[in-house]
């Protein structure tokens, strides 16, 4: 799977609408964040969209997968890659790279989006703005950000469910030639289900690595596959 590389990068800064209370994003945020503190388990649907623009451009790409969470066991599958965290381990197989990495598991889960904590966003930004036209029932904002991984990120969600509807991050990465590109990569989330049929097998990595002595060692079905251990 082609990954969009983005790197840090200053620029102008997006205008803030004034009539925005910081209060009120902040408070937005830390609803969402609790909506899916309270789910103690969901399954969705996820769709990778890569752009070779901020705004409009070609699509270079495009992945859906799934994702399940049951607490702090998760498990997400795309086309060519697979993660599952369970109690102990993070294993991530790439079959591209045919590469398995194996991490332990330290719970820093934050969201079912991102990696970072939703009710801290704001302490993350330069500035932000709502997004306009969105269609009914949808509210949004778009965050700036300084020496990020993105310089641009807007956040959708669904004002009744509380749930997360659409991200959509921008950076700029550099093409064959050396030179700076921008692009964006947009994430929709769909058939959100808060009450699956989940249980621990779902959560397994024995499909992907064996712990023996305890030392983890690659299924027999992966032996073409390079194995990084970094639970020591």
């Amino acid at each position: 799977m082609k990954a969009l590389i983005l790197i840090s990068i200053t620029a102008l800064a997006i205008s803030v609408s004034q009539a925005q209370d910081k209060s009120e994003v902040r408070n937005d945020l830390n609803q969402l964040r609790t909506t899916y503190e309270k789910i103690q388990s969901f399954k969705v649907d996820i769709t990778y969209s890569e752009y070779n623009a901020y705004v409009g451009g070609n699509r270079i790409s495009f992945h859906q997968g799934h994702m399940a969470r049951n607490k702090d066991n998760y498990r997400i599958e795309l086309p060519g890659q697979k993660t599952i965290a369970n109690s102990e381990v993070v294993v991530v197989k790439n079959d591209e790279e045919k590469l398995v990495l194996i991490t332990r598991n330290d719970h820093s889960y934050k969201s079912p989006v991102m990696d970072i904590d939703l009710g801290k966003v704001l302490d993350y930004t330069n500035s932000y703005k709502p997004l306009l036209n969105l269609d009914a029932g949808y509210k949004g904002y778009k965050f700036e950000f300084i020496n990020s991984t993105y310089q641009f990120l807007d956040l959708i969600f669904n004002e009744q469910t509380g749930l997360i509807h659409k991200i959509i991050v921008y950076g700029k990465s550099m093409d064959e030639d050396g030179k700076s590109v921008e692009g964006r990569l947009e994430i929709l989330y769909t058939n959100m289900n808060s009450s699956p049929n989940l249980n621990s097998s779902d959560f397994s990595v024995s499909g992907i690595v064996i712990k023996k002595d305890n030392e983890y060692q690659l299924n027999g079905s992966l032996a073409s596959y390079r194995l990084i251990d970094q639970t020591h």
